[in-house]
């Protein structure tokens, strides 16, 4: 059953029969593959496991140092941000202009996106700082 014929022709009751047949005929390799899948996450799996009595800490400081990093970053991504937008502004008024002496149709919908677009930067530059529990 070729691709071609599946797409041209659906016919799920055919499909159906040949994934159930073939499934059949291959349930011995269908089988080994799963106790092999299961045997493998049996055997891995006290690798993965922390030892949560003695790495508590050692975890906690880790997620404390990398907070007090990114808070240092926050006024750059911040004014990054309101810069993006300021691009964004400028470049759509732009494109604005442009459509407008064009006489085309769309120049509410193009305003009304590029307005929109500036306000979530702006928005989203004004919350990140919360994210990480840092008042402005």
């Amino acid at each position: 059953m070729s691709f071609t014929s599946i797409v041209k022709k659906p016919n799920l009751k055919k499909m159906a029969v040949s994934a159930v047949s073939w499934c059949q005929e291959n349930a011995s390799l269908i089988m080994k593959g799963a106790a092999i899948a299961a045997f493998v996450v049996l055997v891995s799996h006290p690798a993965f496991a922390a030892d949560t009595k003695v790495n508590l800490e050692a975890g906690q400081t880790a997620l404390s140092n990398s907070t007090d990093q990114i808070k240092k970053y926050l006024p750059l991504v911040r004014n990054l941000i309101y810069a993006i937008a300021g691009i964004v502004a400028v470049l759509g008024g732009i494109s604005v202009y442009i459509k407008m002496n064009n006489e085309e149709q769309d120049v509410k919908k193009s305003i009304m996106l590029i307005v929109g677009a500036c306000i979530f930067l702006v928005a989203a530059a004004t919350a990140l700082p919360l994210f990480f529990g840092q008042n402005q």
